[in-house]
């Protein structure tokens, strides 16, 4: 899987670990929607802005993807903080 469809893989779980729960409350409403949290995600990581990225996720999320070697399923399960340290880490630009 090419890093692009990776990074976007790890948007897309995000924006969904982000939605909210049941009914919105009142504080809820005043915050942006999810599609408007993905395009800010997206935004810091063209950036590589990760504290900006990181602002937008809760500390306990996970990130899940899912990709076939030798024919077999596999499931990785990162921590968002494993994610964002990588991205500053990284020296390479989107």
């Amino acid at each position: 899987m090419d890093a692009t469809r990776k990074i976007r893989t790890a948007a897309a779980l995000t924006a969904v670990a982000l939605l909210p729960m049941g009914a919105p409350t009142a504080s809820a409403q005043e915050h942006p929607g999810p599609g408007r949290v993905v395009e800010v995600l997206f935004e810091a990581m063209k950036a590589g802005d990760a504290d900006a990225m990181e602002a937008l996720m809760h500390p306990e999320a996970r990130l899940v993807t899912t990709t076939t070697r030798d024919g077999a399923p596999m499931v990785r399960v990162m921590g968002v903080q494993g994610w964002i340290d990588g991205v500053r880490a990284s020296t390479r630009v989107l």
